[in-house]
């Protein structure tokens, strides 16, 4: 049992020994560089194969004008922005379009010249988040057939126009929505393509007059939690088609060429969707109000129209 001890101390002597004269196997370096305190953007869409390369801002300090900033250890094209004085207040970084393509995270620092064992010239790391791409808005085109005569059989309804999200898609693709008398109610889809859609209007709703404004829905993109943890909650895109073409559930021409006029809109297919909610009126579900934008001396104000207001009672 002694002997045991008296080979347990010389151990811990030998590793004590050890440990006390091997000074790099017990000291870290940390950064010597600048600090670095934010990046604009911090964040971006992933740009696919068809991107562009994106220029990012470094703030922080001291930098001086050799400062260049890397990229997951690689380093990018760097700009000084110098004051009147010629000190440097930012840095400016081109980031290669093939590095922002797919979704993930980035780190982000800046290396200064420097010299000397204790000197490393590098900052600390910031994360670059790079979030899945938001998914479209769809446009829908037209709709057929876009009538049916009160108490039809069950109809099928072929949509078409682009940006629809197939079923196969983790979200559960595109939606079909129909829209009559205050209610929505959402119709089966068989087959969900990029650019077209079959769904079924069930006899339920074809059962007497009406007007139902069959519209698409996408759904968001699914976030991504990228190796940071740190989430992604505003890149998931999708929404409702702006065009919400009528189908008409009627014997009446007139009735019929009313219903298939409303909800309508050319500005269906702008790309721009901040432009086309300043431009484009809203329909109520009901197909009864309008609501719209209007834009003067650089005031917005919104309108609420009731489209039966001076008609006929029973509008």
């Amino acid at each position: 049992m002694k002997r045991f001890g008296a080979v347990c101390a010389v151990a811990f002597a030998a590793i004590f020994l050890i440990a006390g004269c091997n000074d790099y196997g017990n000291t870290f370096q940390g950064n010597t560089g600048a600090s670095l305190t934010a990046i604009s953007p911090a964040n971006i869409s992933a740009e696919g194969p068809n991107g562009k390369d994106l220029t990012i801002t470094l703030f922080g300090s001291p930098f001086n004008t050799t400062t260049i900033a890397q990229w997951n250890g690689k380093n990018l094209a760097t700009t000084p922005t110098l004051d009147a004085n010629s000190n440097v207040i930012n840095l400016k970084a081109v980031v290669p379009a093939a590095l922002i393509a797919m979704p993930g995270t980035a780190n982000v620092n800046t290396l200064s010249s420097h010299s000397g064992s204790g000197n490393n010239g590098l900052s600390n790391t910031l994360a670059f988040i790079i979030n899945p791409p938001p998914n479209p808005l769809p446009a829908l085109s037209s709709i057929s057939p876009a009538s049916a005569n009160p108490g039809s059989a069950a109809v099928t309804l072929t949509i078409s126009g682009t940006s629809f999200i197939p079923s196969s898609d983790p979200t559960g693709g595109s939606t079909v929505n129909w829209n009559a008398n205050g209610s929505q109610t959402a119709l089966a889809t068989s087959s969900v393509s990029a650019m077209q859609i079959t769904a079924t209007i069930p006899a339920t709703l074809l059962a007497s007059q009406t007007c139902g404004l069959v519209s698409v829905f996408n759904p968001a993109a699914i976030p991504t939690v990228p190796p940071s943890g740190v989430g992604n909650p505003f890149s998931g895109g999708g929404g409702t088609s702006f065009n919400t073409p009528g189908f008409a559930v009627s014997t009446d021409s007139a009735f019929i060429a009313s219903c298939n006029a409303t909800g309508v809109n050319p500005a269906a297919t702008r790309t721009s969707s901040i432009a086309a909610a300043e431009e484009t009126p809203a329909l109520g579900l009901d197909g009864r109000y309008v609501a719209y934008t209007a834009v003067q001396n650089g005031h917005a104000q919104i309108f609420l129209r009731d489209t039966c207001t001076g008609a006929p009672s029973g509008c």
